[in-house]
């Protein structure tokens, strides 16, 4: 529809020929609808043809109800330039469905309404934003916890081990030592595992210098706890360090192992070694497992925010930060994948700097 009236002699726009005003309202971040009294459409902008897929011919005179059926069945006050926002479910031609955000503003004209303008904003990536935040901050919540769980441990397990040692001081049989021994170590593992927690979570955000082979023990181990049946192979072939954050490194390798372990992965194999890119000396680390591999269709998007194929479960974020972090440390990371029925897996590629 023409927008030969909005630029009228006596409106702010009247300086504004036709054309530039339609260019104007076309180049709006926001999809633009005007209805008439009646509740049909007298004019909508290019983008809200593409925003619902119909062309602009199909939209103008056509029921705004048909488009923004949640809003109009809204009751509105109409009162003179109230404006009212209302986030809703809106449904394109073909059937899909979107989040929008909809404000609506009455028009008028010499003191009479002359209808409603609608305008409308695709949310969707604003909610996957909200809900990734949301589970961010559930994951910190845990971490917390997780760390005020592993001192609580700490302390009650310090005293056992103490009272052990003890024991071994006291007559008894072959077998009750084999058995002291055998719990001993279980103790010791289970305190390790607290004071990895602990150490994981109280990073001092300083960098330092890393030994890679310990941060990667380190994180399996707590997996290898967890999952009985994740059998580790290590192959370490330097005790190099780099420089870097502990803390953020541990994090991308905890990431990672975490994902082997999602996809039904019963082996991780891991790798350190001397290497050299561009000229720069530094350490490569290989994480590689078999389980289920990464769909080709997903593999463009692997790096990218919030895409996850968990579903519900994940957020979208971990392969995402884990790039950032190896950038940040001037490294770089790539991956390899395959799903066929005789090499299912993943394996990471990573370089660091020394």
């Amino acid at each position: 529809m023409p927008v030969r009236d909005v630029a009228q002699s006596g409106s702010p726009l009247g300086s504004l020929a036709p054309a530039e005003v339609e260019m104007i309202l076309d180049a709006a971040s926001r999809a633009l609808c005007v209805a008439d009294v009646q509740g049909k459409c007298r004019y909508v902008n290019s983008h809200f043809s593409r925003m619902f897929g119909c062309t602009r011919e199909e939209a103008v005179g056509a029921p705004v109800q048909r488009f923004l059926r949640p809003v109009t069945q809204i009751p509105h006050n109409w009162v003179y330039q109230t404006l009212d926002v209302h986030e809703v479910t809106l449904t394109r031609r073909d059937g899909s469905t979107f989040p929008g955000r909809v404000e609506v503003r009455e028009l008028a004209s010499d003191g009479r309404s002359t209808g409603l303008a609608y305008l409308i904003r695709d949310i969707a990536d604003e909610k996957v934003t909200e809900e990734a935040l949301r589970k961010t901050e559930k994951m910190a919540a845990a971490g917390r916890m997780a760390a005020a769980i592993a001192h609580e441990i700490n302390n009650p397990l310090e005293a056992v081990i103490n009272l052990m040692y003890l024991m071994r001081g006291e007559p008894m049989s072959r077998e009750a030592m084999r058995y002291l021994s055998m719990a001993d170590a279980e103790i010791e593992r289970v305190s390790r595992i607290a004071r990895q927690t602990l150490a994981f979570y109280r990073d001092t955000g300083k960098p330092g210098r890393v030994d890679v082979r310990e941060l990667l023990n380190m994180t399996v181990d707590v997996h290898a706890f967890r999952h009985a049946h994740l059998r580790v192979h290590r192959r370490y072939r330097t005790d190099r360090q780099v420089g870097g954050f502990a803390g953020e490194l541990q994090q991308v390798f905890h990431n990672m192992i975490s994902n082997a372990v999602e996809a039904g992965a019963t082996d991780v194999w891991l790798r350190v070694d001397d290497r050299h890119q561009g000229g720069r000396p530094g350490v490569g680390i290989t994480i590689a497992d078999n389980g289920s591999g990464i769909d080709e269709s997903a593999r463009g998007r692997l790096f990218h925010p919030f895409f996850t194929t968990k579903g519900d479960a994940g957020t979208g974020l971990g392969l995402w930060v884990s790039r950032g972090v190896i950038l940040r440390h001037e490294g770089s990371i790539r991956v390899r994948t395959s799903t066929a029925p005789d090499a299912k897996g993943t394996c990471f590629h990573i370089f660091l700097p020394r």
